[in-house]
């Protein structure tokens, strides 16, 4: 748990460009000084607690300043496949079968699921090379801005510091027809899930796109599994050689 606070942490700071780069340099510098320092913040000669500092606060200062130089360059090695769209487009299926697609051919990926934020935040210090995310920031934007919870300016100021996916796919798809698939689980509709709730996501999806700087590769919905899944598959398979021959032609220069 611990380990996973410090990521996050680091996570959050790393991706600040500027404030990045100055807050790391200062913990690097404060953590230097108080290893050196001849005064210890809790004194030795108080039993037990004394030697907390030397034992818990100094080794975290250490780790969390190793751990933000690793995030920094983690996150610029990422690739980063995002698909996004309204319940019932079908896109956990797309992201499961292309997950399968890339491991088949020994391309390390890892799928970021429901619990966004946290599962998002720690993949980008796994060792997956590619996150598929099924849903990205564009989602979550779209939610917060219908909820009024305290914790959402903090929540969305977080998100929109992830970076912007090299692959967005977006499977459209009209309200009536996802409707019906949600209505086919059999399952109690969530708030979201209703005509209503489809609508406002569906507009919504258009404003999040324009800000984007993404390409959007808009995909039709309406087709077989299996036709969704091939251009799925072409298109980010045309992105990965691409980006593999930019590399290559930056190593030969």
């Amino acid at each position: 748990m611990v380990k996973q606070i410090c990521y996050c942490a680091g996570k959050f700071i790393a991706l600040k460009p500027k404030e990045g780069l100055v807050i790391s340099a200062v913990i690097a510098v404060i953590t230097a000084a108080y290893a050196l320092l001849i005064y210890d913040f809790i004194p030795d000669y108080r039993p037990v607690i004394g030697l907390l500092d030397d034992v818990i606060l100094l080794p975290a200062m250490i780790t969390f300043v190793i751990l933000i130089a690793r995030l920094k360059k983690s996150i610029n090695n990422k690739y980063v496949i995002a698909i996004e769209g309204i319940d019932g487009s079908g896109k956990t299926t797309q992201c499961i079968r292309l997950l399968e697609y890339l491991r088949a051919r020994d391309i390390k990926a890892r799928l970021v699921g429901r619990r966004f934020i946290v599962s998002s935040i720690l993949s980008f210090v796994s060792r997956s090379d590619v996150i598929i995310a099924d849903r990205y920031v564009h989602t979550l934007n779209i939610y917060l801005r219908q909820t009024e919870h305290q914790s959402g300016k903090l929540l969305s100021r977080l998100i929109n510091k992830l970076p912007e996916p090299q692959i967005l796919l977006f499977l459209e798809i009209d309200v009536n027809t996802a409707l019906e698939r949600i209505m086919l689980r059999g399952k109690k509709l969530g708030k979201y899930e209703t005509r209503e709730g489809l609508k406002i996501f569906t507009k919504g999806f258009d404003s999040e796109f324009v800000k984007t700087k993404s390409e959007v590769y808009r995909i039709n919905a309406r087709d077989t599994s299996g036709q969704i899944h091939e251009q799925i598959t072409k298109i980010v398979t045309n992105a990965l050689m691409k980006q593999a021959q930019e590399k290559s032609e930056k190593g030969t220069i």
